[in-house]
């Protein structure tokens, strides 16, 4: 729980030093400790986003880093409630969740996907996914050449309406 306006916290859970090292004490005694500790490259957009928010009186929920008492960035999720007072917003109180776990998984599909992407490219030969529907998921370079079709025109149509395109008539 924090102070809406100065965004100095008036309560901390004891778990926070299980996820980053520090102790609700630490966080308390600091008045910018939230915002001091937020990884570089994520702090201005998380500070404003969550000010914005706050001077809106509006509830959020947003994602960015932050450095342990140990210096690991850590993914947090925090989703906040403004509380407010003859419609002014007085309090933030909020829960704030480690989805460090869950990013990095995230970064290794999309790096997994993008090594698809390039080993499918390289090929002469047309190479492509299709989900359950028969709709194009991934579809190679070699589209253009051989169909005429680049990859981002086809991502999301039927397989079937360009192998039989009468059948797309019926």
């Amino acid at each position: 729980e924090a102070d809406a306006h100065t965004c100095v916290y008036t309560f901390i859970s004891r778990q926070v030093e299980q996820i980053l090292g520090y102790t609700a004490q630490e966080w308390m005694e600091e008045p910018d400790f939230w915002q001091n500790h937020i990884h570089e490259e994520d702090r201005v957009e998380a500070f404003n986003f969550c000010q914005a928010k706050t001077i809106a009186g509006e509830d959020h929920r947003f994602e960015y880093r932050m450095m342990t008492a140990h210096g690991n960035a850590v993914w947090l999720q925090d989703i906040v409630s403004v509380i407010k007072n003859n419609g002014k917003p007085q309090l933030l109180r909020g829960l704030t969740v480690d989805i460090t776990k869950q990013k990095l998984a995230e970064q290794e599909a999309k790096q997994s996907r993008e090594q698809l992407q390039q080993i499918m490219d390289s090929s002469l030969d047309i190479i492509c996914t299709v989900d359950e529907e028969g709709r194009f998921v991934n579809v190679s370079a070699a589209s253009e050449s051989i169909w005429g079709y680049r990859p981002q025109e086809l991502r999301g149509r039927k397989f079937m309406d360009l192998v039989f395109p009468e059948d797309a008539l019926n």
